[in-house]
């Protein structure tokens, strides 16, 4: 079993290399590529030059080149390359990721050695399967950014809480390593400060408000605060760079700042959002459908109170932002896996009497959720789509072809394998069209005289206009999210966007380009070269399928 977590936490984990897809992952990895210290500029000494996260993540994988650097050459000198870079990113991510799944079964050993003691073997080996199998923790194994991490912390957390619960762990120490692992996880994205909620919750829970607990709160916030500089000095160092960048981020998340990648969430309602368009994507069906019934059936005892109080203070602070990225939701995965599987020991003894069928019902369950997570592993399988589409393109468009692309999707396609780029692909700013009479002048130009028409992925005509492809299916029903009927809504964007909305209602009728090929990389399952599961799930959060697995659609010209 431990062999097939790192299979599906490492497994292809240089796909799409040499070309970065995740806008993320790119900025951390140019970060770390230019890292240095030099005695000659001391001032400059691993200063990371950007801000979104802090520097633990990026002074980590520093540390961990260099040490294979003198492993293997006797020497600290030499400069990350860049595909090195990202590859050190994803080793990290995978690796927490792996560290995740070891606390989150020493988690569900702590809450259930008690009460279900004869059946701890199938209990644990279940978890196993789930968190393993976990679509999103999978996702984000593959990602050289700071998300494994975050989610590793957060999970330590809850462990922590629960050797509290159990009398395994004093206050004390309890009160310094939840502080230490909230300083590590601040250190590596400033935000998560939030996660510092629920230990002081779990605190107070635990011991009355008195002098004694207010020291261990002045202990616990100071060592935070310490770790968090330690490990990410340029915070105070470059203190003017540092809040710059946190204001603007901060804007971004909140809406205070408009900015074209986040216009996915207008109109959309919170917790409703998450529900029906992250959710059922990260756990697959099965297991959301199991840790939702724990809001009506789970009842209140310490154990199933620390896992609230876990989810809650995270889920709730988060769910409200303007901005309800996929990567906000993460920490908490593997608490809702916990929470699943403790609904389903819980009611199986309930409802069923005997052991057997106790057992056929546990297994039924557990095989059946995990089939997400094993389509999953289907995108890093195959060549990455884009390359793909190159591949496409290379044999059926030929050289010196004019083709109208979309710009802002980090790496256009064609890539290397089309011809050595002979192709003229115009990359243009739909984002701007209808705020830009020039613009408007070069589509009408580029489009009475491409060949060819890529949409790259969802990005624009899915939030931007009520044009959709009619081939568009989901295997999940997602929640339109509108706060006004989606008639309003497209009436809306029709006036806001008019321009966009002309262009892409031209485009999907096919009067004037026919679409030739729609590439996709959707999770599957394969049984004798057939395909017996494929999740659609292009409509999910946007950036659950982007970066990994986008639609990619070819018109040519009538």
């Amino acid at each position: 079993m431990v062999f097939i977590l790192i299979y599906t936490r490492f497994y292809n984990i240089s796909w799409g290399l040499p070309y970065p897809f995740h806008p993320d992952e790119r900025n951390i990895a140019v970060s770390l590529e230019q890292l240095s210290c030099s005695v000659s500029n001391i001032k400059e000494c691993l200063n990371p030059h950007f801000f979104a996260y802090g520097q633990f993540f990026i002074y980590l994988s520093f540390f961990i080149y260099k040490l294979f650097l003198f492993i293997t050459s006797g020497s600290f000198l030499g400069k990350i390359s860049f595909f090195d870079s990202f590859l050190i990113l994803r080793i990290i991510s995978a690796l927490s990721s792996v560290i995740t799944v070891i606390f989150s079964l020493l988690i569900i050993k702590e809450f259930i050695y008690k009460k279900a003691r004869p059946q701890i073997n199938n209990i644990i080996l279940g978890g196993f399967l789930l968190l393993i199998f976990s679509p999103g923790l999978i996702q984000f194994a593959h990602f050289g950014t700071t998300e494994s991490l975050l989610i590793m912390f957060y999970t330590i957390l809850v462990y922590f809480a629960a050797l509290l619960i159990n009398k395994k762990i004093s206050i004390q120490k309890y009160v310094f390593s939840t502080a230490l692992t909230i300083g590590l996880a601040a250190a590596t994205k400033i935000s998560s400060l939030v996660f510092s909620i629920a230990p002081v919750l779990i605190l107070l829970t635990y011991k009355k408000l008195d002098k004694k607990t207010i020291l261990y709160l002045f202990e616990f916030l100071f060592v935070i605060l310490f770790f968090t500089v330690i490990f990410s000095p340029y915070n105070l160092i470059a203190f003017k760079d540092f809040i710059g960048a946190l204001r603007y981020e901060s804007d971004v998340a909140s809406g205070a700042a408009k900015v074209f990648y986040t216009y996915q969430f207008e109109y959309t309602i919170p917790i409703f959002f998450q529900l029906f368009n992250i959710f059922p994507f990260v756990l697959g069906i099965p297991i959301l459908i199991l840790f939702l019934s724990w809001i009506l059936f789970l009842r209140l005892n310490k154990t199933n109170n620390i896992l609230r109080i876990f989810f809650l203070s995270y889920f709730i602070p988060t769910a409200f932002l303007y901005s309800k990225w996929t990567r906000f939701v993460v920490p908490i995965l593997p608490i809702c896996i916990i929470i699943g599987l403790l609904f389903l020991i819980e009611y199986k003894n309930l409802f069923f009497k005997k052991t057997k069928i106790q057992n056929i019902l546990f297994w039924t369950i557990i095989l059946i959720s995990i089939i997400p997570g094993i389509a999953f592993l289907s995108i890093y399988s195959n060549d990455d789509i884009r390359n793909q589409a190159s591949k496409w393109i290379n044999k059926n468009i030929p050289s010196k072809t004019l083709i109208l692309s979309e710009t802002a999707n980090v790496v256009d396609i064609p890539n290397y394998f089309a011809k050595n780029n002979s192709y003229k692909v115009i990359s243009f700013d739909f984002y701007g069209l209808d705020n830009n009479d020039e613009l408007k002048n070069k589509l009408t130009e580029y489009v009475s005289s491409a060949d060819y028409i890529f949409v790259p992925s969802r990005r624009i005509f899915a939030n931007y206009t009520c044009e959709k492809d009619k081939k568009i299916t989901n295997n999940i029903p997602v929640f339109r999210n509108t706060t006004i009927s989606d008639s309003k809504k497209c009436e809306q964007l029709k006036e806001k966007y008019p321009l966009l909305n002309e262009y892409y209602e031209m485009l999907f009728s096919e009067k004037k380009f026919k679409k030739v090929a729609e590439l996709s990389s959707y999770p599957t399952i394969e049984l004798f070269g057939k395909k017996v599961i494929e999740i659609k799930d292009e409509m999910a959060e946007e950036t659950f399928t982007v970066f990994d697995h986008p639609v990619i659609r070819i018109y040519k010209r009538i």
